[in-house]
């Protein structure tokens, strides 16, 4: 049975600022199996990626942390939108909290930055219900804008029920059966190990990930070796 073998981008394929595999390892796996990404990163922001690592490796990329899958052409084969009328709610909310600083809309599969709520607030009003929005990224700078988002530093708002299991379901329905593999590192990476009994993470992940992990490895190259 052929290998599919789904991997994080950021801290995971991308670790300490360089592509962190042996690229003709990787140019042989996918010589009989399969390659995917899946990552937070948006359509703009994944094109960018692979401009500025050169990378054009894969043969499939689930992005926005399920929302999105592409194809290695960029071809966009399945998308869940957001409503403007649920965009407008969520950021209404966020307007309570302080502390939220940098957020990334993505709109027409363009990044948008905006450095305050009340700066995307005023920007709302000139989106419109034909434009394709598929999720906002937010950082969070503040005590208690991180408590108030779950203790997390960075929160997206995509459709709901979405996320890199979700994604990976969607990329299943559309492949022959395969011995499925997935490599991560981060919190948003767990749903994605709940895919196979073949999930690997790294020694220096973080605790509550690696206790999601069926395997460790200390580097990326000897996931190619199972």
């Amino acid at each position: 049975m052929t290998k599919l073998l789904i991997s994080d981008i950021d801290g995971t394929l991308i670790r300490q600022g360089k592509v962190a595999l042996d690229r003709q390892k990787l140019e042989n796996f996918r010589k009989s199996n399969t390659f995917v990404l899946c990552t937070g990163r948006n359509y703009d922001s994944f094109h960018h990626f692979t401009q500025k690592y050169a990378f054009d490796t894969f043969d499939y990329a689930i992005l926005s942390n399920g929302a999105m899958l592409i194809d290695q052409e960029f071809n966009i084969l399945y998308a869940s939108e957001i409503s403007l009328a649920v965009l407008k709610a969520q950021v209404a909310e966020l307007a309570t909290i302080e502390g939220i600083n940098r957020l990334f809309l993505v709109i027409n599969l363009k990044e948008r930055i905006f450095d305050s709520v009340q700066d995307l607030l005023e920007a709302i009003n000139d989106i419109t219900e034909s434009d394709s929005l598929l999720g906002l990224t937010m950082a969070l700078t503040s005590n208690q804008a991180a408590q108030a988002c779950f203790d997390q530093s960075y929160i997206d708002i995509i459709s709901q029920g979405t996320n890199k299991k979700s994604g990976i379901a969607t990329l299943l329905s559309k492949l022959e059966s395969s011995r499925v593999q997935v490599i991560g590192d981060g919190e948003n990476d767990i749903p994605m190990f709940e895919t196979t009994d073949e999930s690997y993470s790294f020694y220096d992940a973080p605790d509550s990930v690696k206790e999601k992990a069926n395997y460790l490895v200390d580097c990326y190259d000897e996931i190619f070796e199972t």
